[in-house]
């Protein structure tokens, strides 16, 4: 199982905006980014960062189909008609992307990640 790039943009960017059927370009900025932005912009006690939230699934099979139907990443009805060459790269994207994990339960998980901005303007 992959660790993952650790940036879930790149995912979007790479693989739904090139293979999803309402195509998805992220522009999600890095959170530099928005730090700077947000100082920039005269605003106090700025605070950014990414939350963890992986999602849990009975395993890597369970969890490409999902990803296939939410971002409706081909015309197939159900997981057996998926031709294999999509199954397996799309499995391969996953790993390489949000990076495939097993705990001791047996359960599989893939990195999914929010990310927070917090500032004031005094």
């Amino acid at each position: 199982m992959g660790s993952g790039t650790g940036y879930l943009a790149d995912f979007f960017d790479d693989v739904i905006d090139g293979y999803g059927a309402q195509r998805h370009f992220g522009y999600f900025p890095r959170e530099t980014s928005i730090k700077e932005a947000l100082l920039g912009a005269g605003m106090n006690d700025v605070r950014v960062g990414t939350i963890p939230t992986p999602w849990s699934f009975n395993g890597r099979r369970d969890a490409t189909w999902f990803v296939h139907e939410l971002f409706g990443l081909g015309e197939a009805w159900n997981f057996e008609s998926i031709p294999e060459d999509e199954l397996t790269e799309l499995a391969n994207w996953l790993d390489h992307y949000l990076g495939f994990y097993q705990d001791k339960f047996g359960r599989t998980f893939f990195f999914w990640q929010l990310c927070y901005f917090y500032a004031q303007n005094l």
